[in-house]
């Protein structure tokens, strides 16, 4: 296989990346949209987190397959960069675009994070206090159980 073609499937790999990382941003959008809201819908959050997850796999894909073919034709691009000066700006150009995103993943992943983790604390202090009125309640169905029945003891006591 000739090294242009080598080339041209570390640009492609490239740019197939920058999709991905786009898609992740929108990800990040709506888990931002979602977390925002008083009341968080936990089965849309798993789902954003599972589809999350699968563009994570295959931006790791991706990486594996850029770095497969890149060993091939790093010392060529080296030893003769003057005969592919365009692929490289080109994959120059890419490179800078993905870090540029994953800049503003990482920015709304932050953000998201703590969102996440305000909604939580809501939601693990409504719990303990649920948890807290289910113990009081408790107690006091114990405690007025036995209120409305006289011991009969007391009552031959009496006379």
């Amino acid at each position: 296989m000739d090294e242009r073609h080598y080339l041209d499937v570390l640009i492609k790999s490239l740019q197939q990346k920058r999709e991905v990382l786009i898609k992740i941003i929108e990800k990040n959008v709506q888990q931002t949209t979602l977390l925002s809201q008083e009341n968080v819908d936990m089965d849309t959050w798993e789902r954003l987190v599972d589809e999350k997850g699968v563009l994570i796999d295959q931006l790791n894909f991706l990486d594996a397959g850029f770095e497969e073919v890149y060993e091939r034709v790093h010392v060529i691009l080296k030893e003769q960069k003057d005969l592919f000066r365009e692929e490289v700006a080109c994959m120059q150009k890419l490179i800078s675009e993905l870090t540029d995103l994953s800049v503003t993943i990482q920015s709304g992943e932050m953000r998201n994070r703590d969102l996440a983790e305000r909604q939580f604390s809501k939601y693990r202090s409504k719990a303990k206090s649920l948890t807290q009125n289910n113990r009081a309640a408790k107690m006091y169905r114990s405690n007025m159980r036995g209120t409305g029945v006289l011991d009969p003891q007391f009552m031959d006591k009496k006379h």
